[in-house]
């Protein structure tokens, strides 16, 4: 089915097409803090320390590939892209929402305290909005405290995509926000492009 909200708008569309079919097989939709002060993570998140960073901002969204192109070539001509779009607006920091398809509060729990204990940055913490936040969140937070359970498990609940964020150096700084029209959560990750992981700089930096 085909999504639309007013953000798309607001956007640049980075597309990926297939030179044979001429088919749109991959996008990204980019929004650029040069030309709106307004992004799609404020919907669900308080994103004012991301905004006060004194940076260019560039938020990374709506990540789609066509199913059978779903693999490491389509998504390193993906990052190509977006390498050469940052350059052309000088962007200092990528970030968005990155999406971890379960509602499972336990789940989400063993996500939060995996990534507080391993991929986090405190001080750009963005609070999660009222209506999007699980309800007693804490409680599933503790309880895996108390009986200290092995956060490893939530390596298997890592989608590639957001994998290959963290490797490149990304960071986590939010709690994960229940969203329930796509049936997920969504937790905001940064990237510093000056503090990218050498193996993505070598390919992407020039």
């Amino acid at each position: 089915s085909i999504d639309f909200d007013d953000y798309d708008l607001l956007a640049d569309h980075l597309v990926l097409i297939d030179k044979k079919s001429k088919k749109v097989v991959g996008t990204y939709r980019l929004i650029s803090s040069i030309f709106s002060d307004r992004f799609y993570s404020e919907s669900e998140f308080y994103i004012d320390k991301i905004k006060n960073l004194n940076a260019k901002i560039l938020e990374m969204g709506r990540a789609a590939v066509k199913k059978d192109y779903r693999n490491g070539i389509t998504i390193a001509l993906l990052w190509k892209g977006i390498a050469s779009y940052v350059k052309e607006t000088g962007s200092d920091y990528l970030f968005g929402c990155s999406s971890v398809y379960t509602t499972d509060p336990v789940e989400a729990a063993y996500l939060f305290l995996y990534f507080k204990e391993n991929y986090f940055r405190e001080d750009l913490l963005c609070e999660v909005k009222e209506d999007y936040r699980i309800k007693n969140f804490e409680k599933y937070i503790n309880f895996l405290k108390n009986t200290k359970a092995d956060l490893s498990y939530a390596e298997n609940l890592i989608p590639p995509l957001l994998k290959s964020y963290l490797k490149a150096g990304s960071l986590i700084c939010s709690y994960p926000a229940l969203d329930r029209d796509f049936n997920c959560i969504d937790f905001i990750t940064i990237l510093d492009t000056n503090k990218l992981n050498q193996s993505f700089k070598n390919k992407y930096k020039k």
